[in-house]
């Protein structure tokens, strides 16, 4: 066989910046439909017998057989191609395929494609037989980058793993495998072109699934040179952290503490950063972010110190009026208290006894100022307390319920002084613990008074709200549960119908349905039973080729589904839920049909449209936007 020539091209775009190493997928042809003068260029054709001269797109069985056809090709269809160089071949001695050009700009190439043999017993290609994938970059000069070829005297086609003319790698054969190729050079476009061409009969060559890959690689940050300005500085106080070195293809430089990649502090893309260290702390500092990955970091030690306690000045002594209890509560002194420190302008400051401690005897009040270095100091002054506190009282929680007998605990009612206390109901109901509340909100009110005649009160609300009955709509076998509630599951004949736990179910078998649902209080009901009698079921499937546009959408979309049957069809939207939010019905004909769904009315968010018709239903989910001012 002559030398092969330039005849198969395929090209490739690229999609934009990835992360270091990241791979993607950028072209890919796999044959399912007809390209040819469209997405590729191909010379098929057929001559003599149609059996043993031929290069087309082809699936098993068609009738330019391939014996036996491989197996594990790509979907249905692939090129095959057999005694290519006949004088029918239009572009022989050879079978090409040529796809459309395309930018890869920025991208480190990669090709895959699966290939196998027809007959492999070993007797059958020669040396001159071959099949070939070269490539060029920017319109150059084309390279192999694969080469197939037959072993002398004859033997299967084999590999040749080093370019040098040798078959001595993986030999084809009627099961697809698939081969990865590594493009060593750069550029703004590529090429790449598959050459068959083989002189014999029965010397059956087949292609699928060519794919190109691309690889982003991006220049790591360099290692920063990390300094601070001041190194030593008091609690509270900042330092200035510079940044010598380069990013390069990272975006920002990021500031930890703990360890590098540990706890983040901050990040910049500037030169220098402001740190507030709030003790001694040693912050790594590495460039991350683009496509590269996060490089080594540098340290600094910034050290806070301080041996100076603060200076405190506390009140003169208080007076609280307290009840017959001779209890008061402490009140929070911390905040009326004068102090300073030489670094630290928020030291800690506590009290004892702590805000909100009862006390019934004169007490003496500590006022503690530390600061972040642990240097304090102290101060105290009297707090006087006279008695006139009243009791306190604590009303359980209000309660939801689905039923309407309710209990509940007493209120807590307790006095500081008193021996005793009176707890009494004071509203005006006539219901308490133990009683049947009617449906909706009642108030409970209830009051304590102590020996000197101190009153509290405390009322909470009790919520009777049963779970609503819900009725079952149907039309035809679909079933819908309304009106809408938490939860569902669906019943046949009181068996429990798996995965049947949306707002309707199409049913499929004659028998008594019923739905338990639950609701957002977590109440629970049963539907009546309704009686559906299924009388036949199609032999295909009514519903089918369901398509959506636009999705996403901001108003309505478009609907497009074929019928097997003319009738009555449903369209019904479903949110996350599974509330249903439309239903409208639709008389579809035999065939293609077209219908338009109004969402203008929605939240925006993610739904499921569903088509249904007598014992068949297709859907899509569709994502409504933010309505358009």
């Amino acid at each position: 066989m002559k030398t092969i020539r330039t005849l198969l091209i395929l090209a490739f775009t690229g999609l934009g910046i990835l992360n270091a190493q990241a791979q993607v997928l950028i072209y890919q042809e796999s044959f399912e439909t007809d390209g040819n003068g469209s997405r590729y260029a191909a010379n098929e054709f057929a001559s003599g017998s149609t059996s043993s001269h031929y290069f087309t797109r082809y699936k098993d069985g068609d009738s330019q057989p391939i014996l036996p056809e491989p197996i594990g090709e790509d979907g249905t269809y692939y090129f095959v191609g057999e005694g290519v160089d006949d004088t029918g071949n239009p572009d022989g001695p050879f079978g090409t395929v040529t796809l459309n050009s395309v930018n890869v700009s920025g991208y480190q190439v990669s090709v895959k494609i699966l290939l196998a043999t027809g007959r492999t017993d070993g007797g059958r290609f020669e040396p001159d037989d071959e099949l070939l994938v070269e490539y060029n970059m920017d319109g150059g000069g084309w390279n192999t980058l694969a080469a197939f070829y037959g072993v002398n005297p004859q033997s299967d086609l084999t590999e040749d793993t080093n370019l040098d003319g040798i078959a001595d790698g993986t030999a084809l054969d009627s099961v697809f495998k698939e081969f990865s190729y590594a493009v060593p050079a750069t550029g703004s476009s590529i090429q790449v072109r598959v050459i068959m061409g083989q002189d014999g009969t029965t010397e059956e060559v087949a292609f699928d699934n060519i794919r190109i890959y691309g690889t982003v690689t991006c220049t790591a940050p360099n290692v920063p040179t990390v300094s601070a300005s001041p190194s030593s500085v008091c609690p509270g106080a900042n330092a200035t952290l510079s940044i010598t070195g380069n990013l390069n293809d990272a975006t920002q430089w990021m500031v930890y503490s703990g360890s590098c990649g540990g706890t983040k502090v901050d990040s910049t893309s500037s030169s220098s950063i402001v740190v507030n260290p709030g003790s001694t702390t040693t912050y790594y500092i590495r460039g991350e972010g683009g496509c590269s990955t996060p490089g080594a970091c540098d340290s600094i030690t910034v050290v806070v110190q301080d041996t100076t306690k603060p200076v405190v000045t506390c009140l003169l002594d208080q007076t609280l009026i307290a009840d017959s209890n001779c209890q008061v509560t402490v009140p929070d002194y911390t905040s009326q208290v004068t102090f300073s420190d030489n670094c630290d302008p928020s030291p800690d400051i506590t009290q004892k006894p702590a805000a909100g401690t009862l006390v019934s005897t004169d007490t003496v009040i500590t006022i503690m100022v530390a600061d972040s270095s642990g240097n304090a100091d102290s101060c105290t002054f009297a707090l006087q307390v006279q008695d006139t506190l009243k009791p306190t009282i604590t009303c359980p929680g209000d309660i939801i319920s689905c039923d309407s007998m309710i209990t509940y605990t007493s209120p807590m009612a307790t006095d500081a002084c008193s021996m005793g206390v009176l707890l009494i109901q004071t509203d005006s109901t006539g219901l308490t613990s133990g009683s049947s509340f009617p449906v909706g909100i009642t108030a409970q009110q209830y009051t304590v008074i102590d020996e000197q005649g101190n009153q509290a009160t405390c009322t909470f609300y009790v919520t009777v709200a049963p779970a609503e009955k819900r009725t079952i709509q149907v039309n035809d076998s679909l079933l819908t549960c309304i009106p809408p509630a938490a939860t569902y599951q669906w019943f046949r004949d009181g068996n429990l119908i798996s995965g049947a736990n949306m707002q309707t179910y199409i049913a499929d078998l004659t028998g008594a349905y019923s739905v338990a649902v639950t609701d957002t209080n977590g109440c629970d009901t049963v539907s009546d039973t309704v009686q559906v009698i299924i009388t036949g079921l199609p032999t295909e499937e009514s519903l089918s080729g369901l398509q959506v546009f636009p999705n996403p959408t901001s108003s309505a979309i478009r609907c497009q589904y074929r019928s097997a049957h003319a009738g009555s069809v449903s369209l019904a939207l479903y949110n996350t839920l599974g509330q249903l939010m439309i239903l409208e019905e639709k008389n579809a004909v035999a065939g293609l049909n077209r219908e338009q769904v109004d969402l203008a009315g929605l939240p925006a968010g993610t739904y499921y449209l569903r088509l249904i018709a007598p014992f068949s239903s297709v859907g899509i989910q569709v994502t409504k936007l933010e309505n358009l001012e």
